[in-house]
């Protein structure tokens, strides 16, 4: 639930709209406590996923650590309610947007990327077997990016390559024959499976300023996907991989990052 909550909370810090420049009484400024919620955010996205560790450990590791996530949760909640005190609408002119069409643009980009995705709970059937997998609450898969790489492909586009590392724990509740609960690890290949795509950038207007960057993603190869562990049921570890595949490609699906008005590189998109 708590990660739900994490996953809610960063949505709404960074899909707000736009917003102009506003100050509250304490003099903070739109943008810092914008800045202030982002890192909130994180910083409780990272203890729930200390969470899902503690709880693989001990229980008092687990309830030490659902603590630590509790106050971080109030801590961002605080951020939060600062943020939309602060910012306000006040029209006037939208500045200057532009994104400098360059290969360290798109790094950037890419280094958004999560580094834990909250994988939703799915029931599988397979051969009249009824299984189901991270049920009810979902399960955490950890993403590592290495090894980029960056070629100039026209003048306003890069093609990219990484390597995607994944690992995580895939609770399973398996029905008869097999009547088993256990946990099936589901990690990549040593070298990390590999990423493709090209970064284009555009105006969102005619003749406007370059202030658009679309990353569009190659699908995923899940199929090199290594899943291990549940004893008999890892020889049916095939069936399991599409529980990691179809959101892992909707996560690797086109995205779209427009350039901010103020100092930071990229802000909302309108």
């Amino acid at each position: 639930m708590k990660a739900t909550v994490a996953l809610t909370l960063l949505a709404l810090f960074v899909g707000l709209p736009h917003i102009a420049q506003g100050t509250s009484s304490s003099g903070e400024s739109c943008s810092g406590a914008s800045q202030t919620a982002s890192k909130a955010a994180q910083d409780y996205r990272n203890a729930v996923g200390k969470v899902d560790t503690a709880c693989n450990s001990s229980a008092e590791e687990c309830q030490q650590q659902r603590l630590q996530a509790d106050a971080v949760l109030h801590t961002a909640i605080s951020a939060n309610q600062e943020m939309l005190a602060v910012c306000t609408f006040t029209g006037g002119s939208k500045g200057n947007d532009s994104l400098p069409v360059a290969a360290d643009t798109v790094t950037a980009a890419i280094g958004l990327l999560p580094e834990t995705v909250l994988i939703p709970c799915k029931v599988l059937n397979f051969g009249g077997v009824t299984a189901s997998a991270g049920c009810p609450n979902g399960w955490l898969l950890n993403l590592q990016e290495t090894n980029l790489t960056m070629l100039t492909a026209t003048a306003t586009s890069f093609d990219y390559s990484f390597n995607l590392h994944l690992v995580g724990s895939i609770p399973i509740d398996a029905g008869p024959p097999f009547s088993s609960s256990c946990s099936l690890t589901a990690a990549s290949t040593p070298g990390g499976l590999p990423a493709t795509g090209a970064a284009s950038f555009f105006s969102s207007s005619p003749g406007g300023p370059i202030n658009r960057l679309q990353l569009a993603y190659a699908p995923i190869p899940t199929q090199n996907l290594q899943l291990s562990g549940c004893g008999v049921l890892s020889e049916l570890a095939d069936f399991f991989v599409s529980v990691v595949s179809s959101p892992l490609q909707n996560l690797f699906s086109t995205q779209q990052f427009c350039g901010a008005t103020g100092p930071e590189l990229f802000g909302p998109c309108p």
